[in-house]
């Protein structure tokens, strides 16, 4: 085997190890949700409700997986999801 097969089957094999199949394989805290690429969602924070942010632009094939508030959550100061409601609220 040649040195650029064997590299092209090392670069395979390690992407296919990377890659979540489903939502289910990453386990998120309560209150979120699995997304495959955390570029494509516009995460708000309770800090928005006064200040709203731009939401960034994706690149095309993102890949980076990770945990955002589900619809109509927002992240605390203290990284939680909580309701609009209870932006401002100690969290317990």
């Amino acid at each position: 085997m040649s040195l650029k097969a064997g590299l092209l089957i090392f670069c395979i094999v390690s992407i296919n190890a990377m890659t979540v199949d489903n939502g289910d394989a990453l386990d998120c805290p309560a209150n979120e949700k699995y997304v495959e690429c955390e570029l494509a969602v516009c995460e708000k924070y309770c800090t928005d409700l006064r200040t709203p942010i731009a939401c960034p632009g994706l690149a095309p094939g993102c890949y980076r997986p990770a945990c955002v508030c589900k619809d109509y959550w927002l992240r605390n100061k203290d990284g939680i999801c909580v309701p609009y409601q209870d932006c401002g609220k100690e969290s317990k």
